[in-house]
């Protein structure tokens, strides 16, 4: 299964479509999940091994895109505090690629 995580894109114009969902921009690593192979890749597909302990916390043969960050008590993403290991990271999901032998396409 070829791997593609979605990226992001700024929009100048307004979109609405009810069939797409949209999520709050988190600033972090955007990075996939997968706990088939047991491996955080980032979005260029590079091994992430710094943030493999998240692997060990996800539901097992699925794959996941998402935003890793760490939140402070105010719920802001301070990103220093992912990049030096000031707190544990989590990850936020975008979508779930495959889970139970069902392979789910993005939406882009």
């Amino acid at each position: 299964m070829k791997l593609t995580p979605i990226i992001p894109i700024v929009r100048r114009d307004q979109f609405d479509d009810p069939g797409c969902t949209y999520e709050l921009k988190l600033d972090g690593f955007r990075g996939l999940a997968d706990t088939i192979q047991g491996r955080m890749l980032s979005k260029n597909l590079n091994r992430m091994k710094k943030f493999d302990s998240l692997l060990n916390t996800l539901p097992e043969n699925c794959i996941f895109d998402g935003e890793i960050c760490v939140l402070d008590s105010d719920g802001r993403p301070p990103s220093n505090d992912l990049i030096f290991g000031r707190s544990d990271p989590s990850m936020y999901f975008s979508a779930c690629y495959y889970t139970r032998g069902k392979i789910f396409a993005p939406c882009h």
